[in-house]
């Protein structure tokens, strides 16, 4: 492990197989591991304790919008809110709705809208996932307000999948409309059921320079 960054370096592996790899991979991380343990006393979990995901989602073995990145990668932020939020680098355009990187930005728009009309000044939602998970592996507010978030299960891929299945798929979505257009579902104060008007939205303005 570097000192400095606290990098660690993978031996060269001679067993070319995944289960090898990821059996030398979870050997150096556990040596690493016990190691940091006898300088910092603050990590007190067992090595046993310790949950590792290794390329959950597997060999990557295709690319392109139906596999991997959408189209419109090099403008991320004018997709999202220009420098204001931070972003986890899926490009949303172009992206089928079912990849989570799209879809969980999607959901924590709706749940961010949400919030704000039900009386917070502002909403920021973070979320963690694993490729191949369906639960989140974390999931973060930063209300500024006494409301209550929602439950976390409404994060799990799943759900995602089934609230946005019927969602249709336009050329207009590639214009930079994704958090601003009062049409779709995640730009709303309610979901679909609600007793307030579907049409109603929380408008944002786009303060980029």
């Amino acid at each position: 492990m570097d000192p400095r960054t606290g990098a660690v370096q993978l031996p060269t592996p001679q067993i070319k197989s995944t289960p090898g790899l990821t059996a030398n991979a979870c050997a150096a991380l556990e040596s690493t591991y016990l190691a940091l343990q006898e300088k910092d006393h603050r990590w007190t979990a067992k090595w046993e304790e310790v949950r590792l995901l290794i390329n959950p989602n597997g060999p990557f073995i295709k690319g392109g919008s139906d596999g991997d990145n959408g189209q419109t990668g090099r403008k991320l932020a004018m997709d999202y809110y220009g420098p204001r939020i931070p972003i986890g680098g899926g490009a949303l355009s172009g992206k089928d709705l079912t990849h989570i990187d799209r879809s969980g930005a999607y959901a924590a728009r709706q749940v961010a809208v949400e919030t704000v009309s039900r009386g917070a000044r502002s909403c920021k939602v973070t979320l963690v996932y694993a490729p191949n998970h369906d639960t989140p592996l974390d999931v973060a507010f930063e209300i500024d307000g006494s409301v209550r978030p929602p439950d976390r299960e409404r994060f799990r891929h799943s759900e995602i999948r089934r609230q946005f299945a019927e969602v249709p798929f336009t050329t207009h979505w590639g214009l930079g409309s994704h958090f601003f257009d009062p049409a779709f579902l995640w730009n709303q104060t309610t979901r679909p059921g609600a007793n307030a008007s579907p049409q109603t939205c929380v408008r944002v303005q786009n303060n980029q320079q």
